[in-house]
């Protein structure tokens, strides 16, 4: 009885927090912290990508586009947005993206708005993170997931009926099977409220950010997809085996795809390696995120993505850099998978860890 009552009042705390989080987040821009953070933040991003030369960035690497994958991790996801920054100051088009959870959100942002430093002055971006803070100590409760399906709701209002072309933008959703635990990385969409209920979907942490074990998706039962895979890449490269199976170039030259090839490189930001940050406070900042935080994590991804194009290191933090002929495999690396899965025991097989690739190979 005593569950049930406890069940019950988170339920309907969790509603108070909704409605508290959906007037903090509308006012959010006036506030004094606001007011005073948000400018100091698109100050200093300025002032750092200043001091590198563009042409110099891009020439490291010598690729004029990238593909963008960017891990799940709730707040820590923002650590992306200052890599793009970073990115895009080099002249480096960010045409596809993946994501998992909140990773997801970020990049269906970044790719469907061409998002710009300036755009953090005219929005609440940065202001979710303190917004939830409030709301989880205001009313006293975890139980997030009316207000991260209002932030889908919004997001989709952001995006203004746009819908990714199919390949271009792919999204990680784990669905509970028969068999357990699958993996959906998705790249069609049919329409924007589809769009908004898979990146729903993939950011579903059962009774944390959803209501209840598990969200509807397409007919399936739903999950976060860090559950499966914490950040898609491999993806990127099967959907060229797709294209070039079909011959998607117009003279039928395939030539002309390699040639693509080397002209892209894939980016891989995932926060949830960067060793500065010990393992208590990754789990924090999944939802518990201060304004303080979210401006640095922001500056600190800007800052590793700009150390990376100007030293030439293909690795560093929370960056990775893959060419696109170096070889792959199908997800390699960590992920937050509760229950063991196939590749689990073939890596067991192998003789390697089951939790964290000490090679980082990246698939």
């Amino acid at each position: 009885m005593s569950l049930l009552l406890l069940a019950l009042d988170q339920w309907r705390r969790s509603k108070e927090a909704l409605r508290f989080y959906a007037r903090s987040y509308q006012n959010y821009p006036q506030s004094t912290v606001a007011r005073q953070a948000i400018p100091q933040l698109v100050s200093d991003i300025k002032a750092q990508l200043s001091a590198y030369d563009p042409a110099k960035l891009k020439a490291t690497f010598g690729a004029n586009c990238a593909d963008l994958a960017i891990a799940g991790g709730g707040a820590k996801s923002l650590y992306a947005l200052g890599a793009y920054f970073a990115l895009q100051h080099a002249g480096v088009t960010i045409d596809r993206a993946s994501g998992t959870s909140s990773g997801a959100y970020i990049s269906a942002l970044l790719l469907g708005t061409q998002y710009r430093v300036d755009d953090l002055l005219q929005e609440q971006l940065i202001g979710w993170g303190p917004c939830v803070v409030q709301a989880i100590h205001d009313k006293k409760t975890l139980c997030l997931g009316k207000i991260w399906k209002h932030m889908s709701i919004l997001l989709k209002q952001r995006l203004a009926g746009w819908v990714p072309k199919t390949d271009t933008l792919f999204i990680n959703v784990t669905t509970l099977g028969r068999s357990g635990l699958v993996e959906n990385v998705v790249s069609e969409f049919a329409s924007p409220e589809d769009l908004e209920e898979t990146i729903c979907a993939s950011m579903s942490i059962p009774f944390i950010l959803c209501d209840g074990p598990f969200t509807t998706w397409r007919g399936q039962r739903g999950l976060d997809g860090g559950f499966s895979n914490n950040c898609p890449i491999s993806c990127f490269l099967s959907s060229r085996r797709r294209n070039r199976s079909k011959g998607d170039s117009a003279d039928g030259d395939f030539a002309a795809l390699g040639s693509l090839e080397e002209d892209r490189i894939i980016v891989k930001v995932d926060a949830n390696a960067l060793t500065s940050m010990p393992c208590w406070r990754k789990a924090l900042h999944v939802a518990y995120a201060p304004m303080e935080f979210c401006c640095d994590i922001v500056l600190e991804g800007m800052r590793d993505m700009l150390e990376v194009m100007s030293t030439g290191k293909q690795q560093l933090n929370g960056i990775k850099v893959i060419p696109y002929r170096s070889p792959m495999q199908k997800r390699d690396d960590f992920s937050y998978q509760l229950l063991p899965g196939r590749e689990h025991f073939e890596r067991l097989r192998k003789g390697k860890s089951i939790l964290w690739n000490v090679d980082r190979r990246t698939g």
